[in-house]
């Protein structure tokens, strides 16, 4: 509903950080539908619920919310967190939207100080996604801005950049 109500039905749903036209996309990753039904049991399964009837769930005295932002004034981006606002609502989460300009965004982000950000980017179809992913390049080294560590992944990483065969590449 996002790509076509919101966007417009102009974009592609994509899976993963790489596009399905590059020769590294993986088409056998999980894909999850939208499902309010199925994550509001993932969220039972994992001991969410709503105790005290607010229509938030919570755990162990915690409600279970996040604060999400965007850039203030891109209007598509501010339209997106809304409905997915409005659908974390629908299962019990509460997620509050905070925009802000794009300096401030730009110092809380490579920061490491967002709950959740939506941004976009665009990989080339050779992708080389070691600044986004491996534990070592985090701003400002990089822009890991997920502050993602796992080591194991960060040498997959490392060796595929360091791999000239496009099949080698595409196992590691």
């Amino acid at each position: 509903s996002l790509a076509d109500d919101v966007l417009d039905g102009v974009v592609t749903v994509v899976d993963s950080v790489i596009q399905p036209p590059s020769w590294a996309y993986n088409s056998n990753i999980s894909f999850y539908d939208y499902n309010p039904g199925t994550a509001r049991e993932l969220l039972r399964d994992a001991g969410w619920e709503d105790r005290d009837g607010d229509g938030w769930l919570d755990k162990d005295g915690d409600t279970l919310r996040f604060i999400g932002t965007t850039r203030a004034g891109h209007a598509e981006w501010e339209k997106v967190l809304q409905v997915l606002q409005a659908q974390l609502k629908e299962v019990g989460i509460q997620m509050e939207i905070r925009n802000y300009e794009p300096t401030l965004l730009g110092e809380l982000w490579f920061g490491g100080k967002t709950q959740f950000f939506l941004s976009a980017w665009t990989l080339p179809a050779d992708p080389e996604i070691t600044l986004f992913f491996a534990a070592d390049r985090t701003p400002p080294r990089g822009r890991n801005i997920y502050f993602y560590e796992n080591a194991e992944l960060t040498e997959i990483l490392y060796a595929s950049d360091q791999t000239v065969d496009v099949d080698d590449r595409r196992d590691l």
